[in-house]
């Protein structure tokens, strides 16, 4: 069986996917309900009840493949301790553009440890 990946931010890049994984993965337009994105020092969502972050599923990752996109999510720009990763992977709920419902990991930051200089800026701000 093969490893679902949502991505919304830099991992859609064809060099960074090139660049992490040694490949382009083969993807597929979806959708995850009840988040958008924020563009801040990188992409990152929040929860918003009325809106959905859009992005491609990477599909027919290998298990050496995850391991190289959480190491390139691991962001640690401040210690290499594990608790003070800013983005964590969990299997979560997306919707394909056909509408099928399926399971995929998403990276979700973890803001408390992030710096207030790396959130997006809005314009009224």
């Amino acid at each position: 069986m093969s490893t679902l990946l949502f991505a919304y931010g830099t991992i859609l890049r064809n060099d960074i996917q090139t660049q992490i994984a040694g490949h382009l993965s083969n993807t597929f337009l979806a959708r995850l309900d009840g988040y958008r994105v924020c563009f801040g020092e990188w992409p990152y969502i929040v929860p918003d009840n009325m809106a959905f972050a859009p992005g491609r599923v990477l599909t027919d990752l290998s298990e050496e493949d995850i391991l190289k996109y959480d190491e390139y999510e691991k962001l640690r720009p401040f210690s290499d301790l594990e608790e003070d990763r800013i983005f964590e992977r969990r299997l979560t709920k997306i919707i394909g553009a056909d509408g099928a419902r399926m399971q995929s990991w998403v990276y979700f930051p973890v803001l408390e440890r992030w710096r207030p200089e790396w959130l997006e800026r809005r314009a009224n701000d």
